[in-house]
């Protein structure tokens, strides 16, 4: 199958958030949650826990993000900004980001699978309050995510299908987005901010 591939370098000049959750009963928690809904009955207790995120971590090679997080970043951005596509709607108008979103899901693709971080462990960690809508009614709880320093890199190619619209200049419009609204968690609040390099490499 013929592609076009683009070999990208992200720095990162904002703390990078971690989105894994660090927590094994999360998951056992949302269940329960759910059930009590169900069931009508008085849910669990769960004012006093922390929503504590982190990285995926491998033994040898360190911290790393999984593909899919890069892909979902472009994705956002490609949402944001679609006439860049150049794709429209027989009216004129500019698809829906959520069309724009499926079509990329079809045509672009991270590699590798596993995109390292360079460093064996966390940062540090760093606290904010988080309003959420609970069954109890507005809680505020405290969110905790690890972090990794301003100043990392990362390195990942994108792989384009042959004769897709996406073009280069597509994807720097996107990838410069993430010196606006970055990668992680709390992005919204200026972390995981990023700056790029990109090179065709077919």
């Amino acid at each position: 199958m013929e592609t076009t591939r683009y070999q990208v370098k992200v720095t990162f000049i904002t703390e990078l958030l971690g989105v894994v959750p660090k927590n094994p009963g999360v998951y056992a928690t949302w269940v329960a949650l759910k059930a009590a809904a169900q069931a009508d009955e008085e849910p669990p207790d769960v004012t006093e826990e922390r929503s504590w995120t982190g990285f995926h971590s491998d033994d040898e090679k360190g911290l790393y993000l999984m593909d899919y997080m890069v892909k979902g970043f472009l994705k956002e951005a490609a949402s944001v900004l679609p006439k860049v596509l150049g794709i429209t709607k027989k009216s004129g108008e500019s698809i829906s980001g959520r069309t724009v979103k499926g079509r990329l899901d079809k045509w672009l693709f991270i590699m590798p699978r596993r995109i390292y971080l360079g460093h064996m462990k966390e940062a540090g960690c760093i606290e904010r309050p988080l309003r959420a809508s609970t069954l109890q009614g507005d809680r505020i709880a405290l969110a905790r995510s690890d972090y990794v320093p301003a100043g990392t890199e990362i390195e990942f190619t994108i792989v384009l299908l042959k004769d897709c619209p996406i073009t280069e200049e597509a994807l720097r419009e996107w990838l410069s987005y993430g010196e606006l609204l970055g990668i992680g968690q709390f992005r919204t609040g200026g972390f995981g901010r990023l700056t790029f390099s990109m090179e065709k490499l077919s």
